[in-house]
């Protein structure tokens, strides 16, 4: 019973980073199921040809060599490894996040990871490396962080943290359609304590769930905007929203105004519309790089990352 919470904890953890819901979690998985959800992480897709020729890559990229043993016990052992990480015990990919950060202040956490891993490497070091992608991430660790050693601790996002974000993409009332992707930026680190919990440049994606254009007789346009989640350093997904303590700072903010090219925008957040934008009698626009907070909504036990050495 132990080894199947763990198998599941596991593959929870691997579908999490990729962005994938796993709903059949609570219920039963599919050994074929859990080496998707590992290729998508490894490559961004679902890989071709048998179940154990598909595995042998993903061993070989993972460790550098092929493991023994029935193929439900090689599956768990990769998952289990993905999810939780080196001899140090750190996710492959929170380390991978602490470099990319470290680096160039920003993350590619939707891209695959050993993609990010040859990006890095090509930026650092001028070629891509050969080796298994355990053996590769601790080498950037090693290069670009004191002693090697991350200093990495369990921490509590409290619910309504404040989250300053970059919108990436323009919203108007009048062309934005239902369904229509919201994509934006973290543009300050997000700190517990002296950890950083989500760092700056993590990219989040939302989605338009309502829009009403503006109409004669001074009928309002308005867009209603679900922001979804962001991946904390460490993967876990954090949900977040337009809340009270957002609106609140998003009123006294005379970017946001100045950014969206309209008067009295007023953001209303879950007092009126949650998430959305009312403007009287015009049409809501809201421009590409317009600044403003969300907010999380709900507490989030996460790694967080610490500058300071870890003492000995």
């Amino acid at each position: 019973m132990r080894k199947s919470m763990v198998w599941l904890l596991a593959v929870c953890l691997i579908f999490a980073l990729v962005g994938t819901s796993p709903a059949w979690a609570a219920e039963s998985v599919a050994p074929i199921t859990v080496l998707e959800g590992i290729e998508r992480l490894l490559y961004g897709r679902v890989q071709d040809g048998s179940l154990v020729d598909r595995l042998s890559r993903v061993e070989k990229d993972v460790y550098g060599e092929l493991k023994v043993g029935a193929l439900i016990t090689r599956i768990n052992t990769v998952a289990d490894f993905l999810a939780h990480g080196d001899d140090s015990g750190i996710p492959l990919r929170l380390q991978l996040n602490a470099v990319e950060w470290m680096m160039y202040q920003q993350l590619n956490a939707q891209v695959p990871l050993l993609e990010r891993v040859g990006s890095l490497e090509l930026g650092l070091l001028g070629q891509v490396q050969s080796g298994p992608v355990v053996a590769r991430i601790r080498k950037l660790v090693d290069m670009v962080w004191p002693g090697g050693k991350l200093n990495v601790e369990k921490v509590v996002i409290p619910a309504h943290t404040l989250v300053k974000i970059r919108l990436l993409g323009r919203l108007d009332s009048a062309t934005s359609r239902v369904g229509d992707t919201v994509t934006y930026r973290v543009v300050e680190d997000v700190r517990a304590g002296r950890k950083v919990v989500i760092p700056a440049g993590t990219v989040g994606t939302g989605r338009v769930t309502e829009v009403a254009a503006a109409g004669p007789m001074g009928k309002s346009g308005r867009i209603n905007v679900d922001f979804g989640q962001l991946s904390a350093i460490d993967g876990t997904p954090v949900p977040v929203q337009v809340g009270e303590k957002a609106t609140a700072e998003n009123q006294t903010s005379t970017a946001l105004a100045t950014g969206a090219s309209i008067a009295g925008v007023l953001l209303l957040g879950p007092v009126g519309l949650v998430g959305g934008y009312f403007v009287r009698g015009k049409d809501v626009v809201i421009e590409t790089n317009t600044e403003f907070y969300i907010e999380v909504s709900q507490e989030a036990e996460v790694a967080g990352l610490s500058l300071e050495p870890v003492s000995e």
